[in-house]
């Protein structure tokens, strides 16, 4: 997946994380999935744990 921005501003250049969220997805007629996000502000990290 290669995220675009529409200003141009390189968000993954500069290590400033930005949460995302699914704002619309849509399947063409030969089924290509096209998912648009907005910006969610700071992301959130959950934990994980090893077994």
């Amino acid at each position: 997946m290669v995220p675009h921005f529409d200003d141009g501003t390189g968000q993954f250049m500069d290590q400033v994380f930005t949460a995302l969220e699914l704002a619309e997805s849509r399947t063409t007629p030969k089924g290509v999935t096209i998912q648009v996000y907005r910006t969610a502000g700071r992301p959130d990290y959950g934990t994980a744990e090893v077994d």
